[in-house]
């Protein structure tokens, strides 16, 4: 979820001008209660410069509505994961595709990393079970062809720069 206050709205009149229709905040802060994801795009789309060129994104549906409107343009996704206490790291993930599965008639989002593990978006979401059919909802690929492994280990965890 991505929350601001009153207070962190940028109060230049000029600053508000030039991003118009969009509307400018110097701060927003992001809770580690829903997934947040940062959508990178290119610089140039279409030929003429994009006024915003990164987008972050508190859900994965949200996620798929705005990858949606990007009209094939050329970008990145990411999942930030927010460290939850002092001996754990934030890190950037880049993301390779957003699958989904139904429990008890509720979709239910994984994103799985270019290393084709998939994570769940919400740490405290059901399991799908051995019967379970899984939607590709997004990919960074035309075509997925790698077998999706669940994995159950815990969000926010140190990474190593060794291979």
């Amino acid at each position: 979820m991505l929350l601001t206050k009153p207070g962190w709205a940028e109060e230049q009149p000029t600053r508000r001008r030039l991003v118009q229709p969009y509307l400018p905040w110097r701060c927003v802060g992001v809770s580690s209660e829903s997934p947040c994801f940062l959508i990178e795009c290119r610089q140039y789309q279409h030929g003429e410069r994009d006024l915003l060129n990164s987008f972050l994104v508190p859900s994965p549906e949200y996620l798929l509505e705005v990858v949606g409107q990007l009209c094939g343009g050329v970008y990145r996704v990411y999942r930030l994961h927010i460290s939850g206490s002092d001996d754990e790291v934030c890190r950037l993930e880049l993301i390779h595709t957003i699958r989904s599965y139904r429990v008890n008639g509720v979709a239910w989002f994984c994103h799985i990393g270019v290393d084709g593990v998939a994570q769940p978006c919400l740490p405290w979401q059901p399991r799908p079970d051995a019967s379970a059919e899984w939607t590709t909802e997004w990919t960074s690929e035309p075509v997925l062809h790698a077998s999706v492994v669940y994995d159950n280990r815990p969000m926010c965890t140190p990474t190593s720069l060794e291979p």
